[in-house]
């Protein structure tokens, strides 16, 4: 898996938008998905926005990895396994 770059946005005093995805969950596979993870301070207001790619679906939750290298994140890295809601879920390509 190549790095999609440091494209992260990170967004002060803003709530991510979020646009819940209403297709069928199992079509993400393969897929990236954006999401906004919260920065360091764990603040609402400080969101990185990263690509996830979609490896499975368990009915519940999305699980993948992370497809950026983030900024402001020390807890997660370029290619670690996350799992995000389906909810969270900002864009898809």
């Amino acid at each position: 898996m190549e790095s999609l770059g440091n494209i992260a946005i990170v967004c002060k005093e803003c709530s991510p938008k979020k646009r819940a995805y209403d297709g069928d969950p199992s079509q993400l596979v393969g897929k990236y998905v954006k999401v906004g993870f919260r920065t360091d301070d764990d603040s609402m207001a400080n969101i990185e926005h990263m690509w996830v790619e979609v490896m499975s679906w368990d009915g519940e939750l999305l699980h993948g990895r992370l497809g950026n290298s983030p900024l402001f994140l020390s807890r997660i890295q370029f290619g670690d396994d996350v799992s995000v809601q389906i909810s969270d879920i900002e864009d898809v390509c």
